[in-house]
């Protein structure tokens, strides 16, 4: 069994003055959150279920979850409020709060295929494609490898030793993200020219994060588009509404 780790806090509304935490946004009459809760405490591989989010959350979801931590500093010091909560050899899950799509089978489905690859870390993809069939109506940022076209999702599956081992990068990442040249100098400025030529292979960044970090980062390609759809606009959340 795992442990989860929901992170929900930090995250403002969809629009320009609206001050709600994204979790508490509505859908369908509930919160986005409470869909993530279910989907996760409905699998018998998952153990605890922790939310770190804002104080307000610790009334609304008493009873729901294991425990809610409050939110501090950015999203790297959230999960690590998360596992020092923890404090368990158990590998942990990583979701964000905003993916009230995911179910059940995409978790254990995503879960499954870390496990096969002994992945230390593993990150879900999903294939442009696939998603566009399934969600023809669905805006998402892509990126073009070498070996297709894909979106990221918004889970991790981490191995707590080697969570520890990446935060000193993850931080520095974090950091720098508006400043290419700073992200060049971590991850190697062939990755970067690689991957803005369409010309990355999905192994090269495995192997890079091998190398950053001392572990074995695997992507997994997932047939679930929903674990990577989340909810970011105020057009999305119509398209949720709309297939959910």
């Amino acid at each position: 069994m795992i442990n989860a780790i929901i992170l929900a806090g930090g995250h403002k509304g969809l629009g320009a003055g609206d001050n709600k935490n994204k979790a508490l946004i509505k859908i369908k009459e509930r919160y986005m959150i409470d869909y993530v809760i279910d989907s996760l405490k409905s699998s018998p591989y998952v153990d605890k279920v922790v939310i770190v989010g804002m104080p307000e959350m610790r009334e609304i979801f008493k009873g729901r979850v294991h425990e809610i931590l409050n939110s501090e500093g950015n999203i790297i010091d959230n999960v690590k409020k998360g596992q020092e909560y923890l404090s368990s050899d158990k590998h942990l899950l990583l979701c964000t709060c905003d993916i009230p799509m995911v179910t059940k089978e995409s978790i254990e489905d995503f879960i499954n295929r870390c496990v096969k690859t002994k992945a230390d870390i593993g990150y879900p993809i999903i294939e442009k494609s696939l998603n566009e069939k399934k969600y023809p109506d669905a805006y998402r940022t892509y990126v073009k490898l070498k070996d297709g076209t894909y979106t990221g999702g918004n889970i991790i599956y981490a191995n707590p030793e080697a969570l520890k081992k990446c935060y000193p990068i993850a931080q520095k990442l974090f950091d720098s993200r508006k400043n290419p040249m700073k992200m060049g100098k971590y991850l190697g400025f062939g990755i970067l020219a690689r991957l803005i030529l369409g010309n990355l292979k999905i192994e090269t960044v495995e192997k890079r994060a091998q190398k950053i970090c001392g572990i074995n980062a695997k992507a997994i390609i997932s047939p679930y588009p929903e674990i990577g759809n989340d909810v970011d606009k105020t057009e999305d959340v119509d398209f949720v509404n709309k297939y959910m």
